[in-house]
């Protein structure tokens, strides 16, 4: 899995999310000493689209990014156009 894409993970839902390689802090308690993963997700129904979870600021062009590479975040369809 390539941390720069969209992987679909099922029917209609794509993880979205990002790496942050750099937090080192959970709640300022616990240690990530690797970092961290925003698990944000598309969920793409007939007609409907809702985002899950979001990401820390800092990270939002990443999110597009990924949204783009599934729909245009400015549009209804789908890239592919094909229904899902």
């Amino acid at each position: 899995m390539s941390w720069r894409n969209a992987v679909e993970i099922s029917k209609g839902v794509y993880w979205v999310g990002v790496r942050d390689w750099s937090r080192r802090l959970f709640d300022a308690l616990i240690p990530l000493p690797k970092g961290t993963t925003y698990n944000a997700y598309l969920i793409v129904g007939e007609g409907k689209k809702a985002l899950i979870d979001t990401l820390n600021p800092g990270f939002e062009k990443e999110l597009e990014e990924k949204i783009k590479q599934i729909m245009d975040p400015q549009r209804r369809g789908l890239r592919d156009n094909e229904p899902r």
